[in-house]
């Protein structure tokens, strides 16, 4: 049996009391970290429950409406001189139920990582062009004025033009539903250093630091629950900011504190290869000619 000397004992006990204190230390950060996880995964689960809430209704009225106003026309019900606003309407409840859709299944190829780019010749100008007056109705009912600004903008540009456009028109659709009646949107293209620069911007809505950090997140809304007045899932720009890396570009929102305004900016690299595609216009939407009404 070994004796040990009073100083070696003390030596002996510091030396238990700190690999103890240490281990208890690493168990509170382990807690820590699991309750966090734990928290975290709680407020992932309540904000799926309440996305798969919000797309069932997102989904639901626009079929209800477009399966009411048939009816209408189908039993006669409504009179020559109304079938034009009847059809207008089906129109409109049919795109905006499209592009929801197009949201949905964007951000289930990107979770899937299944998104695969399919880069073309894109004419700039006519995919901006179509996407814009694709989202001009919407515009209309707001009294938005809204106008595009494409003076500076490339004639062709290597990227993928599906991806593009679902970029595009969830920024327009955003700048328009979070825009108060009579405030202005804009739509910026110019050509950079090598790069396709696209900017919307819209008047009249403050951020604050709250939501300009929760802003690219999935299923995330700056206005959520019972008292919520504007239409959409929370997915349109996380799809926004995924497809953009997807594009080898980037996304940022640019705001002041002073004075109400937001812009998103896309800036994308062409695609390094080759393609001897083109898309003159890539339109990628159920209706590829848009009637003005």
């Amino acid at each position: 049996m070994t004796t040990l000397s009073d100083q070696e004992l003390i030596r002996t006990l510091e030396e238990r009391f700190e690999e103890n204190h240490k281990a208890l230390h690493d168990l509170r950060m382990t807690t820590s970290k699991l309750e966090e996880m734990n928290r975290k995964l709680q407020e992932s689960e309540a904000l799926k429950s309440h996305f798969l809430s919000n797309v069932r209704n997102e989904i639901n009225n626009p079929l209800t409406a477009i399966t009411g106003l048939a009816q209408q026309m189908i039993c006669g019900n409504v009179s020559p001189a109304e079938v034009s606003g009847v059809a207008t309407d089906i129109y409109f409840e049919a795109f905006n139920l499209d592009f929801q859709l197009q949201n949905v299944f964007a951000a289930a190829e990107l979770e899937a990582g299944e998104a695969t780019p399919f880069p073309a010749r894109v004419d700039v100008i006519a995919l901006v062009t179509s996407t814009f007056e694709m989202f001009g109705h919407q515009a209309r009912i707001k009294q938005i004025d809204f106008r595009r600004h494409l003076d500076a903008a490339p004639k062709y540009f290597v990227t993928d033009p599906e991806k593009l456009r679902i970029i595009l028109g969830n920024l327009l659709a955003n700048a328009i539903e979070f825009s108060p009646a009579g405030a202005s949107v804009d739509v910026r293209v110019t050509q950079g250093d090598n790069n396709l620069l696209l900017s919307v911007r819209n008047t009249g809505v403050h951020l604050d630091e709250t939501a300009r950090s929760l802003i690219f997140d999935r299923f995330r809304q700056l206005d959520m629950g019972s008292t919520k007045q504007h239409h959409g899932q929370g997915l349109g720009l996380s799809v926004c900011r995924s497809l953009a890396e997807l594009l080898f570009g980037t996304i940022t929102l640019t705001t002041d504190d002073t004075v109400p305004w937001c812009q998103f900016e896309l800036s994308l690299a062409p695609f390094p290869t080759e393609v001897s595609d083109s898309a003159e216009d890539g339109n990628v939407f159920l209706f590829d000619n848009v009637e003005k009404f």
